[in-house]
């Protein structure tokens, strides 16, 4: 996965993300890592089974089986209008951070030490 960073300044922030696994290498979580092996802070909402549409003008739709994975990441440190490459990894193992955001009253509601009550409508998006 590559998150590119179109400002002129140094960006850190929690945006969405939307990951389809193949089901046979599916093993019922994931983690993100940089490419130096740091394991980044991901927080997995939702998960779901689809089928979506391959297809190629000169083929017929070929339908695959995934895993849709939707959830948060931290991205931390990305480059002024430059960007930074992460390695996706099924894994076992449930995520283990603590949520960095959630569900209040229907809207999406991110809090920590710095930010605090700070709500997100449906058209909130990311440059990654």
């Amino acid at each position: 996965m590559i998150c590119f960073n179109s400002s002129s300044y140094e960006r850190t922030e929690i945006v969405p993300f939307v990951i389809d696994i193949p089901i046979e290498y599916d093993k019922g979580s994931l983690k993100i890592f940089d490419l130096s092996d740091k394991e980044m802070e991901v927080q997995i909402s939702k998960t779901e089974n689809v089928q979506p549409v391959l297809e190629q003008m000169i083929d017929r739709p070929m339908f695959v089986d995934v895993k849709r994975y939707f959830g948060y990441l931290e991205l931390k440190s990305i480059p002024p209008v430059g960007y930074k490459t992460f390695k996706i990894i099924p894994s076992d193992q449930k995520p283990k951070n603590e949520k960095i955001a959630k569900y209040n009253r229907g809207k999406l509601v991110l809090e920590n030490e710095h930010l605090k009550n700070f709500k997100l409508t449906q058209t909130a998006h990311s440059t990654c």
